[in-house]
């Protein structure tokens, strides 16, 4: 008995691979973008149609495409993000594994979310929610990277402390774009959704710092 304790001491002090907790995520991620369509509702009865031609019916749901191609972009770049996240480590814990699916909890949430938008376009409260989604998609980034990195328990020893120190200015700044969003749903609805176009923008810019 004292063996077997002293194996799975080792075992887990040693980390776990990283491939299957990507594969979940993949998977999440794929879930989540697949049914982001799901909010994009065309009517299909003759009644509310009539007079109406495709044009009209498209144009209708304009807010909605918006709202669908926002969202399926910014699950693209936290996909992306979380690839580059975990190609720089060489092993996962307890702990890790947690948080990340604590993540994940949040990105499934991603659809919900901007149902509510669609439903309730310009309202206050269905575009905070929104924003608080994508803040603790960000928070829980942060938190996750900042935990792998201290005293690099869990980062390759590649990994240099400029490239830690940039990537936590940039999930610094995805979540300070949130809480702006936050704010400008109670002050004007329609800047709080023009505001996520800041993200991929600060990415890029951190981006290009890199090379």
């Amino acid at each position: 008995m004292h063996v077997f304790l002293l194996y799975m001491a080792k075992k887990e002090n040693s980390g776990l691979s990283c491939h299957r907790i990507e594969a979940l995520t993949d998977g999440i991620f794929a879930f989540a973008m697949t049914i982001l369509v799901l909010s994009i509702n065309i009517p299909l009865s003759s009644s509310s149609l009539e007079g109406k031609s495709v044009a009209d019916t498209l144009l209708m749901q304009a807010d909605k495409l918006v709202n669908y191609g926002m969202s399926f972009l910014l699950l693209a770049i936290f996909w992306l993000s979380h690839h580059r996240v975990f190609d720089h480590l060489k092993f996962v814990d307890s702990k890790l594994i947690w948080g990340n699916v604590f993540l994940l909890m949040f990105i499934a949430l991603m659809p919900f979310s901007t149902e509510l938008a669609n439903e309730f376009p310009r309202d206050s409260v269905s575009d905070f929610l929104f924003a608080f989604n994508l803040f603790i998609i960000g928070l829980i980034y942060y938190l996750l990277w900042s935990y792998a990195t201290k005293g690099r328990r869990l980062v390759k020893p590649s990994l240099d402390q400029d490239q830690i120190n940039r990537t936590k200015k940039s999930l610094i700044a995805i979540c300070a774009i949130s809480v702006l969003a936050m704010i400008l749903a109670f002050v004007h609805p329609i800047f709080s959704s023009m505001v996520y176009l800041l993200i991929p923008i600060v990415l890029w810019m951190t981006k290009s710092k890199n090379k």
